[in-house]
């Protein structure tokens, strides 16, 4: 009975929601209650203005949330808007000395119309041992800077999401990045606008800096893809020199399949390590081909995210097939019209590194699935962990997917 509870107080601790909420639940027993909270490793918490009021009770609960959840390692706290930069300063100085084994920091702003300031950036300088950051908040246009965070030496990572009332961040903004010297992953989703080709040109100032994500959850907005201005920028990005420089994973969205084939002939060479693209507008098969078919297609395109324009063809199930480093492939088609000769997905059975595969297309349209065609896929992708694949009655593999 004994391991059985450890188990499944370690399991709850693992997904703690609201900490200071849950507390007196884990009062069950004794086994439960010191497996669940003295192993928790993460937390979800309300910042509010009565969070740990003042007075003895407060202080009880405080004591009491700090004692039993001692190896917290990321923390999220979404803020209210009620909350001043002083109670904001001082929950985050006391979570700093209290919290010894904090490494990675999520804050959530839960105003829209509350802008995201310098001051509030500042206070998280009081947290040295932090290596992850995700803001998300709307951004003052013109005083926000990044650099504040510059004395977090050990900061290695940060992420950066608009709120739903945010006009995304500016070039001032991100020029800022450059003082975080430590930092090896960026991820700005919903902030294309802000990266213009002298943005990114401060960005490869940035020595350890191998990951780049400026991607989008609004796939089909002009305003949430890169501008042909931030091909000079990124170029100057892969070839960044020094003994620090290490090859660069790029994650981007593109307006469309020419600028995605211009993008891979500004980044190609050895300081590309893959490159991800989502495309926004729908491309046909002549645009496909010839974005696989682009310096460093071949070889560095690890993800793949567009909309055939017209029903794909085996010629486009080919050509993409000559990608060997794909990892992501995602695509769909809208059109209604049936292509000349139905599609066989075993051609992409060469895709040895394969993880996603997400093909939204007409199940008509492809070649019926058997439960050796699947056999064939799960010895060919020992890596794949999504596959999407609209099912029809002609499939005859229901029971080999399992």
């Amino acid at each position: 009975m004994h391991s059985v509870l450890t188990v499944l107080g370690a399991e709850v601790g693992k997904h703690l929601g609201d900490v200071q909420n849950a507390l007196p639940l884990r009062s069950v027993c004794k086994e439960w209650r010191d497996t669940a909270t003295l192993s928790a490793a993460e937390a979800d918490v309300d910042l509010s203005p009565d969070l740990f009021e003042v007075g003895a009770c407060g202080k009880a609960k405080k004591q009491l949330f700090y004692k039993r959840c001692p190896r917290l390692r990321k923390l999220t706290y979404h803020v209210s808007p009620a909350v001043p930069l002083a109670k904001f300063e001082a929950a985050l100085r006391e979570a700093a000395q209290r919290l010894t084994s904090l490494e990675e920091l999520v804050l959530c702003f839960n105003n829209p119309a509350q802008q995201f300031e310098t001051r509030q950036l500042a206070v998280l300088s009081n947290l040295p041992t932090l290596k992850a950051l995700t803001v998300q908040a709307n951004f003052h246009p013109d005083a926000c800077n990044f650099g504040v965070l510059g004395s977090l030496s050990r900061l290695s990572s940060l992420t950066v999401l608009p709120s739903e009332a945010s006009t995304g961040l500016t070039d001032s903004h991100v020029a800022s990045l450059r003082l975080l010297a430590s930092l090896a992953s960026l991820e700005f989703p919903g902030h294309a606008r802000a990266f213009t080709g002298s943005t990114l040109g401060a960005l490869a100032l940035l020595p350890k800096l191998s990951k780049l994500v400026i991607s989008s959850n609004k796939p089909h907005s002009v305003d949430y893809t890169l501008a042909l201005p931030a091909l000079a920028g990124l170029r100057a990005l892969v070839r960044r020199s020094g003994s620090e420089a290490a090859p660069l994973h790029l994650e981007l969205g593109v307006p469309d399949a020419a600028f995605g084939m211009a993008l891979l002939r500004a980044v190609s060479g050895p300081g590309l390590a893959a490159v991800c693209i989502a495309v926004r507008e729908a491309a046909d098969s002549g645009a496909i081909a010839e974005l696989a078919l682009a310096p460093g297609g071949r070889q560095k395109l690890a993800g793949l995210d567009l909309e055939f324009r017209a029903a794909p063809t085996p010629e486009d199930v080919a050509v993409l097939a000559g990608c060997s480093s794909l990892v992501r492939l995602h695509l769909s088609c809208k059109c209604p019209r049936a292509p000349a000769a139905r599609l066989d997905v075993a051609s992409w059975l060469a895709l040895r590194q394969l993880q996603h595969l997400h093909l939204h297309i007409n199940p008509a349209w492809r070649a019926p699935l058997q439960p050796a065609s699947v056999a064939a896929m799960a010895e060919a992708w020992p890596a794949l962990t999504h596959l999407h694949l609209r099912l029809s009655s002609g499939d005859n593999a229901t029971h080999a997917l399992n």
